[in-house]
């Protein structure tokens, strides 16, 4: 695949960050191109906040494409 837009917005810092956890999905697809979004989590204290926010899209190339 090869990368057409890529997005990241920071949110807070991860400053005294004990654990990062990320989440990611696929919001839509079509024949060649994706657009992913990915939410990222940083461990504060008792709970998790977020802290960045990506989104993606990407498209599919060469012979090996799958539908």
């Amino acid at each position: 695949v090869v990368t057409l837009e890529f997005k990241i917005n920071y949110v807070k810092p991860t400053k005294g960050a004990l654990q990062l956890r990320a989440q990611a999905e696929v919001v839509g697809r079509s024949k060649r191109t994706a657009v992913c979004r990915c939410e990222l989590f940083a461990e504060v204290g008792n709970g998790w906040v977020q802290v960045a926010v990506a989104q993606g899209t990407v498209q599919a190339v060469g012979a090996e494409q799958q539908d």
